[in-house]
């Protein structure tokens, strides 16, 4: 193959097409599944926030360090961040 091979810019040009229709096709589909499980009132955690100090909103004030609200649908105060995302794998797998 050489440097300057046409077909081989064509066949990258087009791989890297077809990479991005998959990727676009799996986040559609995530999409779709999220928004399901949001009409059934399930909530996926896909917005939040953390302790800070001085807070800043006014969730934050009833927050301990390392704790983390939803602010997507539920309003649920988790002891971590880690603890939020697992709780939201469970319904996203």
């Amino acid at each position: 193959m050489y440097d300057d091979d046409p077909a081989a810019d064509l066949e990258a040009l087009y791989s890297a097409r077809l990479d991005a229709d998959l990727e676009m096709a799996e986040m559609a589909a995530t999409a779709n599944h999220i928004h399901r499980l949001r009409k059934q009132g399930i909530c996926t955690h896909q917005s939040s926030m953390g302790y800070v100090h001085p807070p800043v909103y006014e969730q934050q004030k009833q927050l301990k360090p390392g704790e983390q609200i939803c602010t997507d649908l539920c309003g649920r105060v988790f002891p971590s961040i880690e603890a939020m995302e697992a709780d939201a794998e469970e319904h996203l797998l």
